[in-house]
């Protein structure tokens, strides 16, 4: 017997080992290192490694020993294959040949409930199958991990997202610092200095007040968004609407203050099935994210092309600078032009992209021609999510 052939002491020992590797406060890339050196060590293989994955149970399929097979380089081809039920849980086996000499490779799922968390596969130097047995005691050794995997797997996602919640707090709280300091300031000097001021001088900090407070608004929107798509909150409920008509019934508010601001060049009869709410969000960061940094008309086109609606936004600007593009969706980012002016959020394109998402899409920035931003969406007509992605 070759490789797998442990006393039961040796296989209760492995499973001690990783039962404690596992108890400690780990990474699961590290408790998968100490699993695959317990095998190795407790069922003599000479080398095992392990594969992150996350699917179903029953996808784990002869790709998995393939990729494994050649990890090291090897040109192997299998030449023979088994399958055999350890603990009703399917357990693989390819017996591969490399240079002339016969090896035997294996493949065992780590699997919780319906998912497949990772897959161990290792080899060793023979073409003997090992006993029935022998499978049934790697399968014990393979559940123990699974289950401890699962905890160290959802500790990394309870800590990313307390993580992700403490910066975002602290993010927040230095956007709204800035808008709520200038609202404190001009109704201290309405309030104090109101004798001293002429009338145009008040409506000139009446309208400031205005201003800064219609930027706090939008901005505590923007984070109330934010926070519901961490909490994955927002569900969708697509429809079909008339998009044009849509599109106009969003960008009429802007008439009375920016004529001529948005050019529509929408087909009168092309429908979309989208959710109303979620393409109002989407678009109007769009929107206001091209008048803010772009230069009017911002033009917006759609069309269906490839099974894909395929809605542009486009500006007259200058676009976005070539070093800020790979950060231009992520949450608070503004470009340097953009701080030093002090106007944005840096979260309208991250909540647009989300809401893209939702809907199984994407939102792909390019520049426009002859300059300019231009901000692509792109949504199957079919296969959109019903629940918005964190």
């Amino acid at each position: 017997m070759i490789g797998l052939a442990p006393d039961r002491r040796k296989t209760l020992d492995a499973v001690q080992r990783i039962s404690v590797a596992g108890r400690g406060r780990v990474t699961a890339s590290a408790f998968l290192e100490d699993v695959c050196d317990v095998v190795a060590e407790a069922f003599e293989f000479e080398s095992v490694a392990a594969t992150r994955c996350d699917g179903e149970a029953g996808e784990v399929g002869e790709s998995a020993f393939l990729d494994a097979a050649q990890a090291d380089g090897a040109d192997r081809q299998p030449i023979a294959s088994v399958s055999l039920l350890a603990g009703a849980r399917e357990t693989q086996q390819l017996v591969l040949l490399s240079a002339g000499d016969v090896t035997t490779a294996f493949a065992l799922p780590l699997i919780s409930g319906d998912r497949c968390l990772a897959v161990l596969h290792g080899t060793c130097e023979a073409a003997v199958l090992p006993a029935d047995t022998d499978w049934d005691a790697l399968a014990s050794v393979g559940v123990v991990a699974a289950t401890l995997l699962e905890g160290a797997l959802t500790r990394e996602e309870t800590n990313a997202h307390d993580m992700l919640k403490s910066e975002f707090v602290a993010l927040a709280a230095h956007e709204l610092r800035n808008p709520l300091a200038s609202i404190y300031g001009i109704s201290v000097t309405l309030s104090e200095r109101d004798k001293e001021l002429v009338e145009p001088q008040r409506e000139e900090l009446r309208d400031a007040l205005r201003e800064q407070a219609t930027r706090t608004r939008n901005l505590v929107e923007q984070l109330l968004d934010l926070s519901r798509l961490d909490l994955e909150a927002i569900h969708i409920s697509p429809v079909t609407v008339r998009l044009r008509s849509k599109i106009e019934e969003l960008v009429r508010p802007l008439a009375d203050t920016q004529p001529n601001a948005v050019t529509i060049a929408v087909p009168p009869d092309l429908d979309a099935v989208v959710d109303p709410a979620a393409l109002d969000r989407m678009l109007s960061n769009l929107v206001s994210n091209s008048l803010r940094h772009g230069n009017p008309p911002v033009t917006i086109t759609a069309n269906r092309q490839d099974r894909h609606l395929r809605l542009v936004v486009e500006d007259r600007g200058e676009g976005v600078p070539h070093e800020f593009v790979p950060r231009l969706f992520d949450r608070f980012a503004r470009s340097p032009e953009s701080r030093r002016r002090g106007d944005g959020s840096g979260l309208g394109l991250a909540i647009a992209q989300a809401y893209a998402r939702a809907h199984g899409g994407e939102i792909v920035y390019g520049p426009a021609l002859p300059h300019g931003a231009r901000f692509e969406v792109v949504i199957p007509l079919r296969g959109y999510k019903n629940r918005l992605p964190v």
